[in-house]
């Protein structure tokens, strides 16, 4: 062996070092997959957390793709109007944080992306079962969830010593009776909805939990027809009334601040007020507790409404499967979920969300029974239409213009015609 080496050692060295230059070249002759720059256009509500979140997330993505850019365009609200405005005019977004009501309307019309084409049925297990619903249209996946929200009972603890009152009511009887005793011992209302035009977007939405929870439906299984004015609908829109009848609600005067000043007994409402009631600026945690939603009707569950928000890819965007990257890395990220969501009072739509510590603590384990219990809207095309005429029609009967079932009829008229005209 020496003998070779001392022989061949210049030939040696000469290969080793061709070799070694050889290894060099062919290394920096290897093909090496080059991206043109690409910059994805995303169309979010503004928000700090909006904001904070995204260019975090944006900035640890682009760390594993160099080539990837951002363009946000924060809106004060209303993403979705925006969204429809941007489609008609041909110039989408590369992603949109959007209500998932919307989901199946834009499938429907073949407006967003089948990310089923790009494996995001792999995904579903990683979701609270309840939001990969609403991602589906005929059993593609047009969406990812992102975060949800919901509502419960929440009532001032102080009002309620002072009525005489031990716990949050379980049922109908029990909240029409404790709202009574509020009123008539302490002076303040025992209640509150809302009860204002200019919350009647908020009424409608609050309304559904009512109507769910006397056994009615918005629409029929075929959902080509409203339904929303059966017996069941007539019956929690008179329920609502009876409470202004009985003047244990203010009429026409809905005052969520009013609330959490510590003027009323009890009222509806979601989990987006939780932060504030963190905050404790105003004493909030000295007086408001939280608990489940009431039982309106034997028999029947408390069911609640599911408040979420997806993440879309426009059937025209420009960038459609690095969006799908990006979309998948945020959504499914429980860190940038919890970055989102804990400072807004969200819920993460990730299964883990809820076995972190800061979800465990009160009061959301209260907001997680009820997302259990918690109904999907039917998002139909129609369903803007529906929601307006739905939102009218209660102001017309809490303001006594309409009976309830005079005014749930009306509503029902106008929205078969507009089921009927935006079938998909």
């Amino acid at each position: 062996m020496k003998k070779h080496i001392s022989i061949s050692v210049s030939t040696i060295m000469a290969a080793g070092v061709l070799g070694s230059l050889g290894a060099t070249a062919m290394a920096h002759a290897r093909p090496q997959k080059r991206h043109a720059p690409v910059t994805l256009s995303i169309l979010w509500t503004a928000s700090p957390a909006t904001r904070a979140t995204l260019r975090a997330a944006g900035g640890a993505f682009s760390k594993t793709h160099p080539w990837v850019h951002f363009a946000y365009n924060f809106v004060p609200s209303g993403q979705s109007t925006k969204f429809r405005l941007d489609l008609a005019a041909g110039t989408p977004p590369d992603i949109v944080h959007m209500d998932s009501v919307f989901t199946d309307a834009l499938a429907a019309g073949g407006q967003l992306f089948d990310l089923s084409k790009l494996g995001a049925g792999k995904l579903a297990q990683d979701y609270l079962p309840i939001t990969w619903k609403t991602v589906l249209y005929r059993g593609q996946v047009y969406s990812l969830p992102f975060d949800t929200n919901t509502i419960c009972l929440q009532y001032n603890v102080n009002l309620f010593h002072r009525a005489g009152i031990q716990q949050p009511p379980g049922n109908w009887t029990q909240l029409v009776a404790d709202a009574q005793k509020i009123k008539q011992k302490t002076g303040d209302w025992g209640y509150q909805i809302p009860s204002s035009p200019q919350s009647s977007g908020w009424l409608q939405y609050n309304f559904l939990t009512w109507l769910w929870r006397e056994g009615g439906h918005v629409l029929n299984p075929a959902r080509n027809k409203a339904v929303y004015n059966s017996p069941a609908g007539v019956a929690a829109l008179q329920k609502l009334v009876d409470l202004g009848n009985r003047g244990i609600v203010p009429k026409d005067a809905y005052d969520e601040g009013g609330f959490f000043s510590g003027k009323f007994g009890m009222t509806d409402d979601g989990s987006w007020q939780v932060p504030n009631w963190k905050k404790n600026i105003g004493g909030e945690h000295k007086f408001i507790r939280f608990a489940p939603l009431p039982v309106l009707k034997k028999g029947v569950p408390a069911y609640d409404d599911l408040g979420l928000y997806n993440l879309s890819i426009p059937k025209g965007a420009a960038h459609p499967r690095t969006a799908y990257a990006f979309i998948q890395f945020l959504s499914t990220n429980l860190k940038y979920q919890l970055q989102y969501d804990e400072p807004q009072g969200f819920i993460p739509s990730l299964r883990a969300g809820a076995k972190t510590a800061f979800y465990r603590a009160y009061p959301w384990p209260v907001f997680e029974k009820e997302l259990a219990l918690a109904k999907i809207r039917p998002a139909v095309p129609a369903w803007p239409e529906i929601a307006t005429d739905m939102g009218n029609a209660l102001q017309a009967a809490l303001t006594g213009m309409q009976s309830p079932r005079q005014a749930l009829n009306t509503a029902v008229k106008r929205d078969d015609g507009a089921l009927s005209s935006r079938q998909p």
